[in-house]
């Protein structure tokens, strides 16, 4: 009898680990989810600055000097946010092995884009491109 209540307990004790584990991994799941969210707004910001940026040049069919600092300043934006979805991606996606590769390719690329547009602020392209 008692070896039963005890293996009873053993079962409820389980049980009860077992939904605390889902309850951590759910909350776990939208605090990332939540990252992701803010890290595609400021993505979304990060596009819309460029085309106001584009939209400028060729409105004005030159390269002020507002036009080239905002280039610059987008260009070290864009790369710190691909730092920053990098360090996401290592830490916060480690236990999702594909998502977290998935990640890294979009940092990389976010890395990409920033260093690119600082290499256009030193060297503007035509207005024609």
């Amino acid at each position: 009898d008692v070896l039963d209540r005890l293996e009873e307990a053993r079962r409820e004790l389980e049980k009860a680990r077992q939904k605390t584990e889902d309850e951590l991994a759910r909350e776990q799941l939208a605090r990332v989810a939540d990252m992701i969210k803010r890290l595609r707004e400021r993505q979304q910001g990060h596009i819309e600055e460029s085309k106001r940026v584009q939209d400028g040049v060729l409105a004005r069919n030159e390269w002020s000097r507002g036009l080239t600092a905002s280039l610059r300043a987008l260009g070290e934006n864009q790369s710190g946010l691909g730092d920053e979805t990098e360090a996401i991606a290592r830490k916060e996606l480690a236990g999702a092995p594909v998502f977290s590769k998935l990640m890294q390719r979009v940092a990389r690329s976010m890395n990409q884009a920033g260093q690119r547009a600082i290499a256009m602020r030193m060297q503007p392209p035509p207005l024609d491109q």
